[in-house]
């Protein structure tokens, strides 16, 4: 069983005054030419793509991830204007007329939202994090992070890396473990937002590998591997605590990366697909049975 070097925390409030929107990858070790490629061990590589024009060029509004069924979820706050998606920057599909719904549950107005593409793209689709395993994200260690947008800043090579514009934009991955949970609370296009949230900090506890999430890479996923044979998508990439840059550092400065927690709205999510072979049967993890799910004490951040 993998587990991380943190527990996820009890929730608490944050009312974000410094969160900004989010748009794509930043990598502690590398530049924009590393980790554009599928990664493999069966990473949801091919489920994640970009919003984009008909042409599937780089102007991105942010990225989607497909759950199964030509569904797809992507921040709220994402616009699809541009009417389509791509998965592979040349190859696109038409996001259907009207079918974009926000996810709601209770109270809580989510920075996430389901639509459609006209096609299926071919692909199975993710597992959502079931709610039965909601706490234990945790431990199945680092998270995949899979997202489009932009990159370094070419001509800034010093640490904070400035993010560059749309025509850095790729898709890439990364790798970063979570810190915590909260209710995360903030305002984008006159919205308010009042959501559960699972959260990563861009320092470099997670290798050379080590992501932070920048322009253009709001709907992208983190997702973990139960050490089996199963991915599953655990959190979808809404905010993060910095604006322009990306710093990567060892203690509180460092910047972090907010998330739809999945498990919090897996069943709102499959409520509002209603094709019955839409959504992946979610699988039960094997590492989790008799695991309990723990609450640690926040450590190294307040």
């Amino acid at each position: 069983m993998y587990m991380s070097r943190f527990s996820l925390i009890a929730t608490c409030a944050i009312a974000i005054g410094i969160v900004h929107p989010t748009y794509a990858i930043i990598l502690v070790g590398g530049g924009n030419l590393v980790n554009t490629t599928n990664p493999g061990s069966g990473a949801p590589w091919d489920e994640v793509a970009s919003v984009t024009n008909s042409l599937g060029t780089h102007s991105t509004s942010g990225s989607a991830i497909h759950v199964g069924g030509g569904y797809m979820l992507t921040a709220n706050h994402v616009s699809l204007a541009q009417g389509y998606v791509s998965f592979d920057g040349s190859s696109t599909y038409q996001i259907a007329s009207g079918s974009s719904v926000q996810v709601m549950s209770g109270t809580d107005v989510v920075d996430l939202k389901v639509f459609q593409i006209t096609n299926n793209p071919g692909t199975s689709g993710v597992n959502l994090f079931p709610e039965l395993a909601k706490g234990q994200e945790a431990d199945f260690g680092a998270a995949t992070h899979i997202g489009w947008g932009a990159g370094h800043n070419s001509a800034d090579t010093s640490n904070p890396w400035s993010w560059g514009n749309s025509s850095t934009s790729e898709k890439r991955w990364g790798v970063n473990v979570f810190e915590g949970a909260t209710t995360l609370t903030y305002t984008n296009g006159g919205v308010n937002y009042d959501l559960e949230s699972i959260y990563t900090a861009s320092d470099s506890d997670a290798t050379s590998n080590e992501a932070a999430a920048t322009l253009y890479d709001s709907g992208s996923g983190l997702f973990i591997n139960d050490g089996v044979d199963q991915w599953f998508l655990a959190g979808t990439i809404v905010a993060v605590s910095t604006n322009g840059s990306s710093t990567f550092a060892a203690d509180e400065t460092a910047d972090l990366n907010f998330a739809v927690r999945i498990a919090e709205y897996s069943d709102e999510i499959a409520a509002l697909m209603t094709d019955p072979l839409a959504v992946p049967e979610p699988a039960i993890f094997p590492l989790l049975l008799g695991l309990v799910a723990m609450s640690a004490a926040y450590g190294r951040r307040a």
